[in-house]
């Protein structure tokens, strides 16, 4: 749902302007869906040919990036096993799944038509330093260690509830106020119902496993039909319940202050 609360009124002089901080991310939303491409180009890093291209929208320009890949719809599956794909619409269930937890760790995505295909154009994410790769191979070390660790237990945990096949750390980006943001989910969802990597589960924000617990299959289904199958959604809804579980035992054995903690995205 795109609501009309960005812009001044017709008829109101405008300035051109490329500040987008202080916006909503409805107000992203209604940007990313309705802005006009004036500016586009092919990124030489990444296997799905994406573009960088810049919008401009109500006086405001700002760039997102446009992935059109879709093997979901022309794949053929061999024996049982599950596929992995390159899907855009996984980068917008993510997106609308963190909105569901309240994150605000993955940027804005919406599903709209570009030169003739559909595609996920995501919001270009504002004031990166790095990426994680560049930080680990830089030896970089965060300012706040405890606040950096507080971020990265998310991530991984998400990775464990998306089942992302492919979360390197080129795709964990670093804003120079060292805020974490996820993207490029485009080979994630697999419909398992086991996690892929529980050993990597450490701790846990408090006020996020509140939310896993109250999500439910229904809540899914109404928030991500678009973009994922049922076998997909019920993956999801399986790894939720696991994680839930194995939070749920760590407190058992470890007490709440041994495992959650509060931090605020």
């Amino acid at each position: 749902m795109i609501a009309v609360l960005l812009f001044t009124p017709p008829g109101v002089a405008q300035e051109q302007t490329n500040v987008s901080s202080g916006l909503s991310l409805d107000q992203k939303e209604e940007f990313l869906t309705n802005g006009d491409v004036i500016n586009e180009k092919f990124l030489s890093v990444g296997v799905t040919h994406s573009m960088k291209v810049t919008l401009q929208y109500n006086g405001m320009t700002h760039n997102a990036h446009v992935q059109t890949i879709d093997e979901k719809s022309s794949s053929v599956r061999v024996g049982s096993a599950p596929q992995i794909h390159d899907y855009y619409g996984f980068n917008i269930a993510a997106y609308e799944l963190d909105r569901l937890l309240d994150l605000n760790m993955t940027p804005v995505s919406v599903k709209r038509k570009f030169r003739g295909k559909w595609a996920a154009f995501t919001w270009w994410v504002d004031d990166v330093a790095m990426m994680n790769l560049d930080r680990v191979r830089n030896k970089i070390e965060p300012p706040n260690s405890e606040e950096w660790n507080q971020q990265i237990y998310i991530v991984r945990i998400m990775n464990q509830l998306l089942y992302d096949t492919d979360p390197n750390m080129g795709n964990l980006l670093i804003t120079k106020d060292w805020k974490v943001w996820t993207v490029d989910r485009t080979r994630a969802f697999l419909p398992y119902a086991r996690l892929e990597n529980q050993g990597s589960l450490t701790k846990c924000e408090r006020h996020l496993l509140a939310r896993l617990r109250v999500l439910n299959r229904d809540a899914l289904q109404a928030r991500l039909h678009e973009y994922l199958t049922n076998a997909e959604l019920d993956g999801l809804d399986a790894r939720r319940k696991l994680i839930v579980k194995f939070f749920d035992d760590e407190i058992a054995a470890k007490g709440e202050a041994g495992v959650l903690y509060d931090f605020a995205p």
